[in-house]
């Protein structure tokens, strides 16, 4: 389903990402490391294979159970398999833990930050964040690569930095009842701790590069800018700073959300007390006027908006001008797929709706003449990549195709 700019989270690293530079392994080399481990993961990041004996296998590393390891290109055991937690290397170290704490290992196997931390980011510019709530309250430190801990004097932390900047925030935690989970008891609750206090901007050397002065803060992107906000008459707004942190596009916005092939998607109250949608670009300007009632962020070249009409709401496929890619509006849209191709509906002669695949192109990827379509991703056990495929229904019969490599 679409998401909704004011549903829209920040851009936060959860954990562990895996990027960087990977190579594939051999047919050879995998087959005999499959002799030995239970999970293999195929790619070899700075030159060093993830391992797990006694796990699951399943693509994400860190959720195989078992116990991992390491091993380099020509199978030799770096580190064996000892570590409960374990990813793929990234800028020369790896995330490792036992009994629910992380630490970090460096290419030799070396533990670089032993396994005490209740998080620990990967090193980016040479520096990690770790976090410690033995106290009961989060607690921050920057890690160097030589394993030297630098206590941090602030409340919150990102999780990591992102193009040389980390939000960091100073003030209380509010503690809100969350929202009931479909599955558990009724009488179950829980409780999610939310920091409400001012943020800023810190650099790699803990130095305060922006400072702590905003309602709310992400990460900066790709663009060089990052979303900040500031506390208005009734909710946050919204704009962007650049590094040195001058306000290039004011707080404006109900939400905002990282710009993506220059376009920002945005939010903000119209004519009528109305929250709609629109696109702005690096300059500020509102390339596509706020008119939608749902849109998605630029994934890729084009996307997906929605505007309601008679209480159903009509989706079209825009370029990064606003113009229409697809000839004619869709009903029931479903935009999940990893390829940008999405499950979408038109009404047939009588009226009910027909579904099929629409490519990110505009292409029809599926004609529109199923009574369903869903898709979702497979594991491929010999690479460990999801691949994308689709279940299409038509009266009593089910069609299964791989639409992984279907162009768009």
């Amino acid at each position: 389903m679409m998401k909704r700019c004011n549903r829209l989270l920040p851009m936060v690293l959860s954990g562990v990402l895996f990027f960087g530079t990977a190579a594939a392994q051999s047919p050879e080399m995998l087959k005999k490391l499959r002799g030995k481990y239970d999970v293999v993961w195929p790619y070899a990041d700075d030159g060093i294979i993830l391992v797990n004996k006694g796990g699951q296998r399943i693509s994400q590393p860190g959720k195989a159970n078992g116990k991992y390891g390491y091993v380099d290109t020509l199978g030799q055991v770096i580190v064996p398999p000892t570590y409960e937690y374990g990813v793929r290397f990234r800028n020369g170290f790896a995330i490792v833990g036992k009994a629910g704490k992380q630490g970090a290992i460096d290419r030799a196997g070396r533990e670089v930050v032993p396994p005490e931390w209740d998080a620990l980011s990967n090193f980016e510019n040479g520096a990690a964040i770790a976090m410690d709530k033995s106290s009961g309250r989060p607690r921050y430190s920057l890690i160097d690569t030589l394993g030297r801990v630098t206590p941090l004097e602030y409340d919150y932390c990102g999780k990591s930095f992102a193009n040389g900047f980390a939000v960091v925030g100073i003030g209380e935690y509010e503690v809100k009842e969350a929202k009931s989970i479909p599955g558990l008891r009724k009488d179950s609750s829980r409780q999610v701790k939310r920091f409400a206090g001012k943020y800023g901007f810190i650099t790699p050397d803990g130095k305060l590069a922006i400072p702590v002065q905003y309602d709310g803060a992400r990460d900066f992107g790709d663009s060089w800018l990052a979303p900040v906000g500031v506390q208005g008459k009734y909710y946050v707004k919204w704009g962007f700073i650049d590094a040195t942190g001058r306000t290039v596009i004011p707080c404006d916005y109900y939400n905002v959300d990282s710009f993506n092939y220059g376009r920002a998607l945005v939010g903000k109250i119209v004519t009528g007390g109305k929250l709609a949608y629109g696109y702005i670009d690096r300059s500020g300007k509102e390339v596509i006027p706020c008119r939608y009632d749902e849109a998605t962020r630029f994934r890729f070249a084009n996307t997906w908006v929605g505007v309601v009409q008679n209480d159903e709401t009509h989706y079209m496929l825009i370029d990064r001008d606003g113009n229409d890619v697809l000839a004619f509006p869709v009903y029931g849209l479903q935009d999940g797929g990893k390829f940008g191709h999405a499950v979408a509906a038109v009404r047939d002669e009588t009226g009910a709706l027909r579904y099929g695949i629409v490519g990110i192109s505009g292409k029809i990827i599926l004609p529109f003449e199923f009574d369903s379509v869903t898709i979702f991703s497979d594991l491929d056990p010999e690479t460990m990549q999801r691949q994308e495929a689709a279940i299409a229904t038509k009266g009593t019969k089910n069609f299964r195709l791989d639409i992984s490599k279907r162009k768009n």
